[in-house]
């Protein structure tokens, strides 16, 4: 659960942003909000992924 977590808020973060974004821009820019929304969605799990493989890493390291 832990490594999901960032993962989590992240996610909801981003999909609060599309959606400020999505509600105050026009009807005919409805469609790039929302491309922009699932972009910012994907890339952001993917950073949180790795950058958590990268934290449990460098503990292992350690130990």
């Amino acid at each position: 659960m832990k490594k999901s977590l960032p993962t989590i808020v992240l996610m909801i973060t981003c999909t609060l942003v599309h959606l400020y974004f999505t509600h105050l821009g026009q009807e005919m820019n409805r469609k790039r909000f929302i491309i922009s929304g699932i972009a910012l969605t994907f890339f952001g799990s993917i950073y949180s992924t790795l950058q958590t493989m990268f934290i449990i890493k460098a503990g292992r390291k350690r130990t």
